[in-house]
């Protein structure tokens, strides 16, 4: 007769399931399933307690010493990635003690990690031959600026027509899970559904099993944390998975100036990832340029670099949207708008300081800042002082991406004179919505002007961006020249880089294994 299982039974069926499923992986005995976590006990029963199929692992340890296999080993027995410390300490125990001496550590060892970070009552799913995608960061964030986008944009055309598992971290960020139903809906079905909060309650976190990838593509399109980093330069370095990542830029190290303290600290660990790389793919010709320079230099040092190779983002928009903005503003009056979050480096208080010297001057213009909140500088005090004075001057902050696009198209032209971009997504977007852009006449955002529709300037300069702001205000040949170049621009469709960074990013995989 079936009966809920106690938290000690569930233990003991975790760990018997999981020592099956490594040894189905490392010996070849069987496909074994993920049971569901809330079955009955005699559904998690196995043939033994897992001591069976642990001690034919470590006869297996034992006899081939392989970095990459004790990571696995290590990986699936505690629930958690495993430290670069506990694998060197493993590494060197298998190598010193007697086999009935090195099992008797394992034992313990693993216990005590799964108790202290793990979750012993996990269960694990070994993915073998993959093409794995973390998403943590657009799974969980409702931001959808600059990394989120491409995030979103790409996994949704990948999704479905390519052989790729989507995963996240866990609550502790020590080990891979299944998105939850809401993750899954941030990541692929962004704006067209709206997440439920509580499906991303702790309880899924506690009753999904871990994802353990085996000999798998990894790929990084995003930028990981501090602590993710560290899990990952271990991963890349030791596990027998191969790691491909997008790059987006390197200003932390180029332009650390632009960053508020303490910097770009967490993107130094992020570079640590990257060197344990197979393929980076930076995002234009800049950030191509950054990357090589900094692996020319790790390679300097003798240790092995990724193949680098350009993957130019995407520049179209949607076919239509919403005609108005519906804020009841004078449509005679032009509209400027600047995209992004408020940050040293977007060189809003610039746009502050020539729209204020050209609203003295008489002219009728409005300025609409979108983006996040962002850090570092006193944008948000100048804004009030302009707004205080009567100036058309407002930042609206988490609108809806109907309302982004319709504020690119309601737009006379829009502002983008970045100090430093890896691409410079509204730039891009604002040519492809027919719209003039006034832009950085170096870097990334050059090599999207150069294909027409932006005006060019030397950020630093505020005469220059006053100079470009007043010739587009006055309506005349310039702005309709720039206009006619949008309309003839060409464009790359994300659905062009969403396929591009697929073949990039997998090359040298073997996509029959994935299915």
């Amino acid at each position: 007769m079936s009966h809920v299982a106690s938290g000690h039974e569930r233990v003991r069926a975790a760990f018997a399931q999981r020592a099956a499923a490594l040894a189905a992986t490392l010996l070849g005995t069987g496909p074994v399933e993920v049971p569901v976590y809330d079955a009955p006990l005699d559904a998690l029963a196995s043939g033994d307690n897992g001591s069976v199929a642990l001690a034919r692992v470590v006869d297996r340890l034992v006899s081939g010493r392989r970095t990459d296999e004790l990571w696995l080993t290590l990986t699936v027995l505690t629930t958690v990635f495993p430290s670069e410390t506990l694998l060197l300490e493993a590494r060197r125990n298998l190598a010193t003690l007697a086999r009935a001496d090195f099992f008797v550590w394992l034992l313990a060892e693993t216990a005590q990690v799964a108790y202290e970070r793990g979750r012993g009552e996990r269960f694990a799913e070994v993915l073998e031959d993959k093409v794995v995608a973390e998403v943590d960061g657009c799974a969980r964030s409702n931001r959808n600026t600059g990394i989120q986008r491409v995030v979103r944009e790409t996994m949704s055309r990948w999704y479905g027509r390519f052989p790729v598992r989507l995963v996240a971290w866990n609550d502790r960020s020590n080990a891979f899970q299944d998105l939850t139903a809401a993750q899954r809906v941030r990541v692929l079905q962004w704006g067209k559904v709206e997440p439920d909060a509580e499906i991303d309650r702790d309880l899924d976190d506690n009753i999904s099993p871990i994802l353990v990838p085996w000999r798998c593509r990894i790929i990084l399109p995003e930028v990981c944390t501090r602590g993710q980093s560290a899990v990952y330069e271990s991963i890349g370095r030791y596990s027998g998975n191969t790691i491909s990542a997008i790059g987006y830029d390197c200003i932390p190290l180029v332009s650390p100036e632009a960053l508020p303290p303490p910097g770009g600290t967490d993107f130094l660990h992020y570079l640590r990832v990257l060197r344990e790389a197979e393929v980076v793919s930076p995002i234009s010709r800049a950030a191509t340029a950054e990357f090589d320079g900094f692996f020319s230099a790790v390679a300097a040092q003798n240790r092995p670099t990724p193949r680098v190779v350009e993957c130019e983002l995407a520049a179209d928009a949607p076919p239509s949207t919403p005609g108005s903005l519906g804020l009841g503003r004078s449509l005679s009056t032009p509209l400027l708008v600047a995209v992004g979050t408020h940050e040293p480096r977007k060189n809003h208080l610039a746009i502050l300081q020539a729209s204020e010297i050209l609203w003295r001057e008489g002219l009728e213009f409005e300025v609409m800042f979108l983006g996040g909140a962002g850090f570092g500088t006193s944008f948000d005090t100048r804004l009030e002082e302009l707004i205080a004075l009567g100036r058309p001057v407002s930042a609206r902050r988490g609108v809806s991406d109907d309302f982004l696009w319709s504020a690119y198209r309601e737009a006379a032209f829009t502002l983008f004179p970045s100090l430093h971009e890896g691409y410079g997504l509204p730039v891009a977007e604002s040519i492809a919505c027919g719209t003039p852009v006034i832009t950085t006449d170096y870097g990334s955002t050059l090599e999207i002007a150069e294909r027409g529709g932006a005006l060019v300037i030397d950020p630093r300069s505020d005469a220059a961006l006053v100079t470009a702001m007043r010739d587009l205000l006055s309506g005349g040949e310039a702005l309709a020249k720039l206009s006619a170049e949008c309309r003839a621009a060409r464009l790359r469709t994300w659905d062009d880089y969403s396929d591009e960074l697929w073949a990039v990013l997998t090359a040298g995989a073997t996509l029959g294994a994935f299915a």
